[in-house]
């Protein structure tokens, strides 16, 4: 009985065909622009439990998984962005947001601007003078 060791670099594929669908699905991932969930954190300036949490909010967020490792596409980078602006600077809830994802389209989330509420409440305020000022 001889000892016969196995050497997997000299060994035939067992499985052409899902070798070759693997590795171009890879080479995919390499070509599109994607990132994996820590770089686009860093872009972003965000936790990566953050995106986590959102990807259950927000389903049109979709990162390719392989191996146990997410990967976003440029779309998927802008929309976190916008979702991020809409949450963190513009003062949305998620909710509101669920609500514009759902009558809206993704590129319109950068182009939502919430109305500035000091502007309206100074406009009320002066209405308000005019009035008090018109009975004296």
């Amino acid at each position: 009985m001889s000892n016969k060791f196995i050497d997997y670099n000299k060994e035939p594929m067992l499985f052409p065909e899902l070798e070759k669908s693997i590795m171009e699905e890879e080479q995919v991932v390499l070509e599109e622009n994607f990132k994996t969930i820590s770089e686009v954190a860093k872009d972003l300036e965000l936790a990566t439990s953050v995106i986590r949490y959102w990807e259950t909010k927000f389903p049109i967020m979709d990162p390719v998984k392989r191996n146990n490792r997410r990967y976003y596409s440029s779309k998927d980078q802008k929309t976190i962005a916008n979702i991020k602006n809409l949450l963190y600077i513009q003062g949305y809830t998620i909710k509101a947001v669920q609500d514009i994802l759902a009558n809206g389209s993704v590129d319109d989330l950068g182009k939502i601007n919430k109305p500035d509420t000091n502007k309206m409440l100074i406009k009320s305020t002066i209405e308000k003078l005019e009035k008090i000022r018109e009975s004296l």
